[in-house]
Formats: C-alpha cells, sequence, structure tokens
C-alpha cells in the first residue's frame, strides 16, 4: 500500500470522486433524454458513453528524494468524456424509379429531363425521322392515298399473255 505523503488521495473507480464530473454529466443526459422521450412520445434512445484515457510522463519535483535531484517521473492520467444521445425517429419511403429511359441536360430550361430511350419505331404512330435528338412526337403528315384498281376485269396490257385460271 502506498503511504500517504498529502491527504489528497484519490481512488481510481467509477464509484470514486474521480469520476464524480461524469456521473453528474450522465444523470444530466439521462433526464433530459427520459424528458425528451416522454414529451415526445418516443419508444426509443441510445446514450452513447465514450471515455478517453491519456497518459503523459512529466518531470515533478520530489518531496522526498533518495537522490540528489530532487526530480522524478510522474505518471500523469487525463480522463475525458463525451456522453450523446440519439433518438430513435425514422420517416421512411421507399420507392424506385427503374424505366427505359435516358437522363438528358436540357439546355433550354437548365435542368435535366428523362426521356424514352428510342430504339426504332415504338408504335404505329412514332414517325419523327427529323433530328435524332427531337423527342417531340412526329407531326401527322398529309399521305397520298393509294388508288384502288377498279373493279371487274382488267385487260392485258399489250405484248402481255393472258395467264390461264387453273
Amino acid at each position: 500500500m502506498i503511504k500517504a505523503v498529502s491527504a489528497n488521495i484519490r481512488g481510481v473507480s467509477i464509484k470514486g470522486d474521480t469520476f464524480e464530473a461524469f456521473r453528474d454529466d450522465f444523470d444530466e443526459i439521462l433526464t433530459k433524454t427520459l424528458d425528451n422521450m416522454r414529451q415526445q412520445d418516443l419508444s426509443e434512445a441510445e446514450i452513447t458513453v465514450k471515455m478517453k484515457v491519456k497518459t503523459i510522463q512529466k518531470e515533478v519535483e520530489a518531496p522526498i528524494s533518495t537522490d540528489y535531484s530532487n526530480k522524478r517521473t510522474a505518471v500523469v492520467p487525463t480522463f475525458s468524456h463525451t456522453i450523446s444521445t440519439a433518438y430513435k425517429v425514422e420517416t421512411k419511403v421507399d420507392g424506385q424509379l427503374a424505366a427505359n429511359q435516358e437522363l438528358i441536360y436540357d439546355e433550354e430550361t437548365g435542368r435535366y429531363i428523362l426521356v424514352d430511350i428510342l430504339t426504332g419505331q415504338q408504335s404505329f404512330w412514332d414517325y419523327n425521322q427529323g433530328d435524332p435528338q427531337d423527342y417531340s412526337r412526329g407531326e401527322a403528315q398529309d399521305v397520298p392515298a393509294i388508288e384502288a384498281a377498279p373493279l371487274g376485269l382488267m385487260e392485258p396490257e399489250e405484248g402481255q399473255e393472258e395467264e390461264p385460271n387453273e
């Protein structure tokens, strides 16, 4: 056992007065956490405690020295703590967009747009044959009608033989 040179000796234990400030801080955080949980109707919280211990060697004057230098090396500890609370409040919505579209930057609007990936004619009405970067639908065009053949028998033209019906 160490002989006490002074009355200022502390035990290193979570129960001792060395960690009194830590225990007081923990009690304060615990009380605030429970208050917040009650006020916000929360069912879960997490208190995280981090204790950092550092030691340095330091030359100190020795009150009682066996050699004549009157100095000795002491190991000086530093205990620092952080106590934090995290509340479990979650708002979540799931969804996904996975279409056959590509992302295009529209210079006119200065925004990105999603455009169907064109891999040829997609439907009977898609026939925009202009600029490949023009993603507007093609305008209806006037297409001349096909003339129908007259009803009845057609006479063969000169030099053509009539094919026999079988």
